[in-house]
């Protein structure tokens, strides 16, 4: 009886997964993952859910595809969220709805898995199949398999179309319960109803659920996200088995313990702690390979829903008191030896105190690493676990408040990559403040930093925020912003100090503002360690950078300081700005020392050196090389495309006692000091292990305070000479190159005491004005051996067959075409004309006519020939001739029909041709009249006005008369009104005979397109009649009074 007890009870049991699991609902939140083909384009795709919605009177669960293109994860973040469809698993069978479904029409069957071997059944298929919105599906076998420790029904199926030519296309499909079809498991609805949007070739790669991995192809991609944990302090779940937001765990430590490689865990917004004792040794420990993203707010059904900013979640080594931080964790994070696939995402680190006090045994990593602990050991010899969108805040520690890197010992590394995130407020007692790196990268490693912000850390001892100690190989930060980190010693942001052999820095894109650091206000770089004779030594590269800012208070080097002793230092700025740093002495903004016979090449190129000052009397260059220690050295330095505007000093060097070769090509110095260019000069020079050379071409010096001994400095105050300088095709402030050693020192094309024409110094504007004597003035030689092709601005270098003189690169001013308008009216001002010009704006204007007049400006000029002188910003001139042209005058010819007599109206006016203005045209009378025809006239006087299209206006003045045989006294007008024209003021005066048109006198005011404007009554004889709000123009007033209409008068409103 037992067993057959235990029998039924398998039995059943075996039945209800069946019925659990036809096929995944929403309330285990399937997601499909897999790759496809289509056209010869491959993709990966993914399959989610939404939250089940009422369509038609039933609950159905919509589908949402997203598709990617080539190798791109099908689980990257996607904002594509349109509706494919619907389904509805109801027992067995699974239906199917258009995104957009009409209610009348019966749902599509997607899958029958009651179905046995033999069966068949009408199934929705995607319209590519054939156009047809259901097939018939035979069960060609079946049978049940195990996945993922499931035992689940198969079944294979096979169907037919006839295609458009009469033939037969059979396609086959497996279906598996619980996972759906293996080539796609819920095609597009909308494809079956609207034949469009269909698969292409597909195949299932995986499926995940709450439950985790339930299917996985041997074939494809890789499943990634193998199960997904959930973490909020505040689920309301009872089973906290962390596979849900519901029974979400509520501790993060318990997801880390059980998650592997692959998993992930989503962390809800809250505060964490690695523990809920004090024991200051524990932390959150990074598990290898699992990824764990923080700034959920414990709602979302994707990754990309989250918002780290707004849902903040904390990880803080906030423990014990919180009015006592050295009872706080150690370290809030550690990893040991974990992968690059291992990530820690949208997370805020804070509070941790790594730093033993006085009188404590002494145990190195309790003393780094307040934030996050980066370790190696023999075991795990390489850590690179990838930390982004994280915010490392008031971590406290002896070195590396925020991060320390251990990677110290042969064959092991410490290099994470850090991306997106920010180091606000750490503290480090003697290095880095933020960071503390210490070790060597493998090759084809590196440590990595990429859009990074770096906010107030303060190292005491050296590095500000970040301390790079003997990292070698590879060194890379893109796009970080550095500002307002502090050390007392060296390197406020950056402080790199090596004892290898060789190294590769990139610095590229990065901002440094209102560091401060002695030796170095915001990089420094220190190297004591004589070189092999394989080494390829020491690469420094920085480019696209800013330096503002930043303080050297007592020593050298404001911006950079880079010290090499013995080795190989090759340095390379290119399209960096540096401006209104300081320091105390040499290097206002970049300092260099090479020392103990060190060989290096230094190169700027594409920068800018602005308003950098130095504090101490007599001491100069904003770029200083200095070398004061034997064995001799062997420095090249080359400038090229740069500006030095009003700096303490531009370029200074001083090699003693070795080599140093300069060469300064194409570069513009404006006031830059007491000393703008200096080297040494010894009469001990022997030219093979001893002497200072620099040579200068193509480039403007304009330095009008300083005599040329000043400007070109040979290290002796009363004694300026130009020995051992080289100075070809330059412009120079100075009269002439009468110095001991300048007629050697000065070669050809060089320009003397004629100002280069900028463009705005006052608004630092440095270019070249388009009449400057220095524009094709220079030399082409070495342009294309130095690899100069492009100017400071990205203009070609050479634009018109000979290389400009300075940074900047131009053609000559020139005239490139005008514009011309003609006056609307003939003999009326109007005209008009722009000029064109590859000067800068803006363009002044001054002209002469054929009569001799003269005036400035390119409007309101009369119709005729000028001779016009544009002249731009910078002062640069040309002249052209300018006709403006203008319609003919109008002219009008017109017929009028004299009255019978004096008393009839029966007198008319035809205009019966208009010449000349432009045409349409329009005619307005005095009688308010429109039209080219009045009639029912009475002898008396009338005006025409003809108005073209442009606003031109002909007045006709015509006089009807009485066909009678003996005259008629013109009688004189019992009205007047003056001023007429009226001009700014704001009435004119009105009077008229009372004894002829009667106390009372009426006016009806029209416009010159008959339009009535206003009506108007005074009484008495005179009046004041307002005129203010008037517009200009031509205006008619109809006068009547004592039952007498009178002519009327034509009144001109100009308020210019």
């Amino acid at each position: 009886m037992k067993k057959n007890i235990l029998y039924i009870f398998l039995q059943t049991a075996f039945l209800s997964v069946y019925g659990q699991t036809s096929f995944p609902t929403r309330e285990y939140m399937p997601v499909w993952t897999g790759t496809g083909s289509g056209l010869g384009v491959q993709f990966t795709w993914r399959v989610e859910t939404l939250p089940d919605t009422l369509v038609c009177g039933k609950l159905w669960t919509p589908f949402v595809r997203h598709i990617f293109s080539g190798n791109q994860s099908p689980y990257s973040p996607s904002d594509n969220i349109y509706i494919r469809g619907y389904y509805r698993v109801e027992g067995q069978k699974v239906y199917i709805l258009p995104n957009a479904p009409n209610c009348d029409n019966p749902p599509g069957l997607l899958y029958d898995f009651s179905l046995e071997t033999g069966d068949s059944v009408y199934i929705a298929v995607s319209a590519s199949f054939g156009q047809i919105d259901s097939a018939l599906f035979r069960v060609m076998s079946s049978g049940v398999s195990t996945f993922t420790g499931q035992p689940r029904k198969w079944m294979n199926m096979r169907w037919e179309v006839t295609n458009s030519w009469g033939g037969t296309i059979s396609f086959f499909q497996s279906w598996t319960e619980g996972i759906g079809d293996f080539i796609f498991p819920i095609p597009a609805a909308t494809c079956y109803y609207s034949y469009s949007n269909c698969e292409s070739v597909t195949n299932i790669s995986c499926l995940h659920t709450v439950e985790g991995l339930i299917y996985s192809s041997p074939i494809g991609l890789g499943c990634g996200d193998i199960t997904r944990y959930y973490v909020n302090q505040n689920a309301e779940g009872s089973l906290e088995n962390g596979l849900s937001w519901f029974n979400a765990f509520r501790d993060l430590q318990d997801a880390i313990a059980i998650a592997q490689y692959g998993d992930t865990i989503w962390v809800a917004e809250g505060i964490y702690h690695p523990t809920d004792d004090n024991d200051r040794t524990r932390s959150f420990e990074l598990r290898n390979g699992v990824t764990i993203l923080g700034g959920f707010n414990g709602t979302e059904w994707y990754e990309w829903q989250r918002n780290p900013e707004l849902y903040e979640t904390v990880l803080s080594g906030e423990i014990g008191d919180p009015a006592d931080s050295t009872d706080n964790s150690m370290h809030v994070v550690y990893t040991l030896g974990t992968d690059e696939n291992t990530v820690l995402d949208g997370f805020t680190i804070t509070r941790g105190y790594a730093f033993q006090m006085p009188g404590e045994p002494y145990v190195g990593p309790y003393n780094a690493g307040a934030g996050l602990y980066v370790d190696i050991s023999d075991d795990f010899p390489y850590a690179r676990p990838r930390i982004r969108q994280c915010r490392f805040v008031l971590n406290t520690a002896r070195s590396g408040g925020g991060i320390y890197c251990y990677g110290v010992g042969g064959n092991r590394w410490a290099d994470p990559v850090l991306e997106d995130c920010v180091f606000d407020r750490n503290y480090a007692v003697t290095y880095g403040g933020a960071i503390y790196k210490e070790g060597d990268s493998p090759i084809g490693g590196g440590f990595i930093m990429r859009n990074c912000r770096f906010i107030e850390n303060i190292g005491l001892n050296n590095g500000g925020a970040i301390m790079l100690k003997d990292p070698s190989f590879y060194l890379e930060l893109t796009d970080c912003i550095f500002e307002n980190n502090f050390a007392y010693g060296s390197g406020g942001a950056i402080f790199y100090e090596t004892f290898s052999q060789e190294a590769l820095l990139l610095i590229d894109n990065c901002d440094f503002y209102s560091n401060r650091g002695d030796g170095g206000g915001a990089f420094t770089f220190i190297n004591t360690q004589e070189i092999g004779e394989d080494s390829i030594g020491y690469n420094l590269f920085f480019s696209n950078c800013i330096f503002d800012g930043n303080i050297a208070p007592n020593t050298a080097g404001a911006a950079a300081y880079i010290i090499n002793s013995g080795s190989i230092c090759n340095t390379t700025f290119l399209g960096c700005d540096f401006s209104n740093n300081s320091c105390r002495m040499e290097g206002s903004a970049i300092y260099f020392g090479y020392e103990s016979g060190s060989i290096g090449r230094i190169v700027i190129g594409d920068s800018k050196f602005t308003a950098n000052d130095i504090t101490f009397p007599e001491k100069y260059g904003c770029i200083m090389l200095w070398g004061n220690v034997s064995p001799p050295l062997k420095v090249s330095f080359n400038i090229y495309n740069t500006t030095f505007i009003r700096n303490d000093g531009a370029v200074a060097y001083n090699a003693w006692p070795g080599v140093a070769d300069g060469l300064i090509q194409n570069c513009t110095f404006y006031e830059n000091g007491k000393y703008p260019i200096s080297k040494n000069w010894d009469p001990l020079f022997d030219y093979e292990d001893y002497y200072n050379r620099m040579e200068i071409a193509n480039s403007v010096i304009w330095e009008p305070s300083q005599p040329l001994g000043r400007i070109l400095y040979n290290g002796n105050p009363t004694n300026f000479t130009l020995h051992d300088y080289a100075i070809r095709h330059c412009l120079i402030s100075a009269d002439d190159c009468n110095l001991p050693g300048g007629a050697t020192a000065c070669e050809a094309g060089n320009i003397f005491d004629t100002y280069p024409v900028f463009v705005d110094t006052i608004m630092d504007d440095f270019r070249l004005a388009a009449c400057s004597p220095a524009i094709n003035t220079g030399s082409n030689a070495h342009l294309d051996s130095l690899g100069i092709y492009y100017d400071l601005a990205g203009v070609p270098r050479i634009l018109e067959g000979q290389v400009d003189i300075g940074a900047y690169e131009r053609p000559h001013f020139q005239l490139l075409n005008s514009e011309v308008h003609p006056a609307d009216c003939a003999d009326e001002p109007g005209g008009s004309f722009i000029a064109a010009t590859n000067g800068d704006e803006p363009l002044s204007y001054a002209w002469s006519n054929e009569q001799g007049q003269t005036g400035s400006g390119n409007e309101q000029l009369l119709p005729g020939i000028y001779q016009v002188t544009v002249t731009d910003f910078p002062g640069c001139s040309d002249t052209l001739a300018v006709q403006i042209d203008s319609p003919e005058s109008l002219s009008a010819t017109y017929e009028a029909m004299n009255a019978s007599s004096f008393e009839s109206t029966d007198g008319s006016i035809e205009i019966n041709q208009i010449t000349g203005g432009t045409p349409p045209y329009g005619i307005a009378w005095s009688t308010g009249d429109m039209g080219a025809i009045i009639d029912s006239l009475g002898v008396g006087d009338y005006q025409a006005f003809i108005t073209d299209s442009l606003g031109c206006v002909l007045e006709l003045d015509i006089t009807i008369s009485a066909d009678v045989s003996v005259g008629q006294l013109k009688e004189k007008s019992p009205i007047r009104l003056y001023p007429n024209p009226v001009g700014a003021q704001a009435s004119c005066k009105l009077e008229w005979d009372t004894t002829v048109l009667g106390p009372n006198l009426w006016c009806t005011l029209t416009d010159a397109w008959g339009r009535r404007c206003c009506y108007f009554g005074w009484s008495g004889g005179e009046a004041v009649f307002p005129t203010a709000g008037l517009a200009e123009g031509v205006y008619f007033m109809q006068f009547s009074g004592a039952g007498k209409q009178t002519r009327g008068l034509r009144l001109v409103i100009n308020k210019q």
